[in-house]
């Protein structure tokens, strides 16, 4: 549930004072970054350490996430009471209580990759606030969610072969979650540094059904025609959370790779005088190629305020000649990392297309040793 937690992956922390961490309340901003390749792929020490050094992430753009309160409008689970609204149009939907604070939906990309975009409804909330948990302690969860996609926001790849096409796909997940404390130590961040903090790996597991619908009949179990495509969706996901107990949230999350033996993002928190520092005015499409000039052979891509959509990412040479060509669905921000080892040093053009042929934005990249 890699995007999920992007996505959860997201929402790491507020500003509190020394003491217990108070609940976030309406009007609270957080700021985060996302790390989309850090330097470092190694999976953190387990145990008491002295320490983890996470001081060389970075990321161009800075996300918001702000607290609302009920809009009484639009899509709303039953048991939430608090709303961040992310700066790339994400919701994350909380149940907030006097001493507990727990996750109980979203709206934004889809977390389990059957469509573009999804609803997420829990029926059990998932508890976010852990940093009172102890070494090798450990909270399993449980929680199932039914997402209703209308046939313009599923992937394509999921509609091929049905021998009849239905109004309405259900796609239900059970989902296992199970956090256990392994380690405590030190952490640096960039601008940061926090004692006291306990590693946390979240191993998450899924199993799906699919219901169909057509007309005014009733919603039919159809798992078996989308049996092959179920195969292919995420059967879990594996992250490493950083909790301090001045935070009610993670300060650090790193989403692992399909094999859990490689960390592929990082999502960190920002203090907010940072923030405002670094923090760009929105609306304006941003596509931005780092580090540049480029002197490793993978270099970091990020997308930031751009329309829902199908483009092309290309890059030319200086003499007009095409040397790279990637498609994206992207909705408003998007992350990746580009290969250019097959590129000699040299000054080069890239940008972004639209599915009319129209560029969004093109910038300069030099590449003194790929």
């Amino acid at each position: 549930m890699g995007k999920f937690l992007t996505v959860i992956g997201l929402i790491i922390g507020t500003f509190f004072a020394s003491g217990q961490p108070k609940m976030p309340v309406a009007g609270d901003v957080f700021y985060f970054q996302t790390d989309k390749s850090p330097n470092n792929k190694k999976p953190p020490a387990k145990g008491k350490v002295k320490f983890w050094d996470y001081s060389y992430l970075q990321s161009p753009f800075i996300n918001k996430y702000k607290a609302q309160a009920n809009p009484r409008k639009g899509f709303w689970p039953e048991k939430a009471n608090l709303l961040l609204t992310t700066s790339d149009g994400g919701k994350h939907f909380y149940s907030l209580g006097k001493h507990d604070f727990s996750m109980i939906g979203l709206s934004a990309d889809d977390p389990f990759g059957f469509g573009y975009r999804a609803n997420v409804a829990y029926t059990n909330p998932f508890k976010e606030n852990l940093s009172s948990l102890k070494m090798k302690q450990v909270r399993t969860e449980v929680g199932e969610t039914y997402i209703e996609y209308g046939l313009d926001n599923i992937k394509d790849i999921f509609l091929k072969n049905l021998p009849i096409l239905p109004d309405s796909i259900r796609l239900n997940v059970l989902i296992t979650r199970r956090n256990r404390v392994d380690g405590i130590g030190k952490l640096f961040l960039p601008d940061i540094t926090l004692n006291e903090c306990i590693r946390i790996t979240r191993e998450e597991t899924y199993d799906y059904t699919v219901d169909t619908k057509v007309g005014n009949y009733r919603w039919a179990d159809a798992t078996d025609l989308f049996k092959a495509n179920i195969n292919n969706l995420p059967s879990g996901s594996t992250k490493v959370l950083f909790y301090n107990s001045k935070y009610i949230l993670p300060v650090l999350v790193l989403n692992m790779d399909a094999s859990g033996q490689a960390v592929s993002t990082a999502d960190f928190m920002v203090p907010e005088k940072v923030a405002l520092k670094k923090d760009k005015p929105t609306g304006q499409p941003t596509i931005t190629l780092y580090p540049n000039p480029a002197y490793t052979k993978d270099i970091k891509l990020e997308f930031a305020n751009i329309p829902a959509g199908r483009y092309t990412f290309k890059m030319y040479s200086l003499i007009g000649s095409l040397e790279k060509s990637i498609p994206y669905y992207i909705n408003n921000s998007k992350f990746d990392t580009i290969d250019i080892s097959d590129l000699k040093p040299g000054i080069y053009i890239y940008a972004l297309v639209d599915g009319s042929g129209k560029i969004i934005q093109s910038k300069r990249l030099t590449i003194i040793s790929p």
